[in-house]
């Protein structure tokens, strides 16, 4: 957790409900983002720029979620601020992971179709590597932190489905 940062217990239900709409937007946000990207341009130029974009926009749907959920307070439970700084801390990582992708797509350069394939591969990666982060979020609180009230809060919550 931050420096000074102390996360305002709210009731479990609420919590999760923030959570889990919170990770559902974002969701959309990085759907629409990839829509919007013209990410098979036949000129190099413009599928990076098209690149760099989504990637910009990716990382900033992550920041806005990440703040979200320190927005959300964590859940006033047993190990509450640990389940949450637990999320936080696995977004933090997509997002940083994200931003790194940014940084290599911006230097991406164009001449040789051969390395820039390559170097696109391997932001694919970066970015696969922040989803796994969401996903490896979601196991670590799961096993980690095994409570009962959160546990009902996520089943019965209608915004975590298909999510937690």
């Amino acid at each position: 957790m931050a420096a000074g940062f102390v996360a305002k217990p709210v009731e479990p239900e609420q919590w999760v409900e923030s959570v889990c709409s919170s990770l559902g937007r974002w969701s959309e946000n990085l759907a629409d983002a990839r829509q919007a990207a013209d990410l098979d341009a036949p000129d190099l130029a413009d599928r990076k720029d098209a690149l760099v974009v989504y990637l910009e926009a990716v990382t900033d749907a992550t920041k806005r979620l990440v703040r979200q959920l320190k927005d959300a307070g964590a859940p006033d439970v047993d190990d509450g601020k640990e389940v949450a700084g637990t999320f936080r801390k696995g977004l933090e990582q997509a997002r940083a992971g994200f931003a790194d992708a940014l940084a290599l797509a911006r230097d991406l350069r164009t001449r040789n179709p051969k390395r820039f394939r390559a170097a696109v591969a391997d932001i694919g990666d970066r970015v696969a590597g922040g989803a796994d982060a969401v996903e490896r979020t979601f196991d670590v609180a799961d096993r980690k932190y095994d409570d009962e009230k959160l546990d009902v809060a996520f089943a019965n919550e209608p915004a975590c489905a298909g999510i937690a």
